[in-house]
This record gives structure tokens, C-alpha cells and sequence, in this order.
């Protein structure tokens, strides 16, 4: 198995282990037929819908690239917010990147 499949793996177990040990809710969508990832973590199992973090990221070596490496750090820094959610219980933003942006939701 190679490292991009084995952090892989790690990811979706660390955000199972987040979403069954923590008051936070995560979601994991792997897009194979687009080679993506998109994992989201919301405040809280009742509050699903209030998403307090978000990554989307390429999961597959692309032509223009021409290597793995920012794949594999990509998923090491996903792993590492992950770890420290679980040994801390909760989320330190300072250590992440900030996007402001306005969304609506439409439901019928």
C-alpha cells in the first residue's frame, strides 16, 4: 500500500474517531470519478448544518503537477487538525487558515 492510500485511511479513521468522541460532526466525500476530497466539520451532531471547517483537495497526481507531494502534505495537515481535535476536544483556530465567505442554503 502506498503512503497517499495508508493517509487516506488514517484521515477518514481520525474523522470517525472525532465524530464518535467529540460534540463535532464531520463529513468526509470522496469523489473518485473527480479525484477529490472535501471534509467538513460542523459545531455539533445538532448543529450539522454550521460548518465550522471545510478543506477541498485534489486526490490524484495530475499531469500539470508532476508530483504527489503537496497530495501527501495536504493530507498530513488534514491528519494533524484532526489528531489535535481528538487530544484537545477542541478546535485551536489560530492555527488555521481563514476564509470569509457568505453562503445561503436553499431547502424545499
Amino acid at each position: 500500500m502506498n503512503e497517499k492510500a495508508k493517509l487516506t485511511i488514517e484521515l477518514m479513521a481520525l474523522a470517525f474517531l472525532v465524530n464518535e468522541e467529540t460534540d463535532y460532526c464531520v463529513f468526509i466525500r470522496f469523489s473518485g470519478h473527480i479525484d477529490s476530497m472535501e471534509i467538513e466539520v460542523a459545531a455539533s451532531k445538532e448543529n450539522y448544518l454550521n460548518k465550522v471547517l471545510r478543506a477541498e483537495f485534489d486526490t490524484a497526481y495530475k499531469e500539470w503537477r508532476k508530483t504527489d507531494q503537496p497530495l501527501i502534505a495536504n493530507l498530513k495537515s488534514r491528519i494533524a487538525v484532526l489528531k489535535q481535535i481528538l487530544k484537545d476536544g477542541a478546535i485551536d483556530y489560530s492555527e488555521l487558515e481563514y476564509q470569509e465567505c457568505t453562503a445561503r442554503d436553499y431547502f424545499f
